[in-house]
């Protein structure tokens, strides 16, 4: 069996890292597993992948905004091709795949993994027009937790055969640690720590806010970056809370 994983890019995100994660435990089963990136700009997980001798597929490199280009259908339909399954994630990854595969008038299965419960075609009347006959060109829909397969089935109304949770896996290996009796004794400086892009539905904003509402020696490491990062370093300022709240970045 072949598969085929599609994705815009391996920059940052839970979707990017579930497949970082996720496809070298595949080929160590046994599963001919390969990638294909709408764009193939160098990142740290595109690295990491590399490092382990994944077959990628790059369609272009550069501006992010290439993704958008509609003649990637005409560019993975190839690909489409040569796989039994394409498992496909995030937009416009999501349409492109879908209209190669009906144009490459192949039996391949697809599957679209759906990792947000937002996004701008939600509550749009021509984007549900428009998302329900691109998702019904998907064998399955899976999502990664019970809230956003909520969000989907509303948006969609398919039958619910369609639909599959299946929650986002951590490989536990990567983080065993043999702590000293020293490390496990009670430290001075409790540590809270989010990762994450600045995103409104990420909502740092709260944890800021409650931050006042806790002990001295509480700190907050905010790990990842985005539009909202900025409203988060202003508000850290006006709470006073400069001194408990790092912002470290992408990491």
């Amino acid at each position: 069996m072949r598969v085929l994983q599609v994705i815009t890019s391996l920059g940052t995100g839970g979707a990017e890292k579930l497949l970082v994660d996720s496809i070298p435990l595949y080929k160590l089963k046994g599963i001919d597993m390969d990638l294909l990136l709408l764009n193939g700009t160098e990142t740290p997980f595109l690295k990491l992948l590399k490092e382990q001798n994944v077959t990628i597929y790059t369609l272009s490199k550069g501006n992010i905004k290439t993704v958008y280009n509609p003649f990637h259908i005409f560019r993975i339909i190839p690909y489409i091709r040569k796989y039994d399954i394409v498992h496909v994630h995030l937009f416009p990854s999501l349409y492109w795949a879908a209209f190669a595969k009906l144009l490459s008038f192949g039996k391949t299965k697809l599957v679209f993994t759906e990792h947000n419960t937002h996004n701008r075609r939600i509550g749009n009347i021509t984007g549900r027009v428009l998302d329900k006959f691109v998702y019904h060109q998907y064998d399955t829909i899976v999502s990664i937790a019970k809230e956003v397969d909520t969000v989907i089935k509303l948006h969609l109304s398919f039958k619910k055969d369609k639909f599959k949770i299946i929650h986002n896996g951590i490989n536990l290996s990567q983080f065993v640690h043999n702590f000293s009796k020293e490390e496990n004794t009670v430290r001075s400086k409790i540590i809270l720590i989010q990762v994450s892009a600045f995103r409104e539905q990420k909502d740092q904003v709260t944890l800021i806010r409650a931050l006042r509402y806790l002990p001295q020696n509480v700190n907050l490491l905010l790990v990842g970056d985005g539009d909202k990062r900025t409203k988060c370093e202003d508000l850290v300022k006006e709470l006073n809370l400069s001194g408990r709240v790092s912002f470290l970045g992408v990491r």
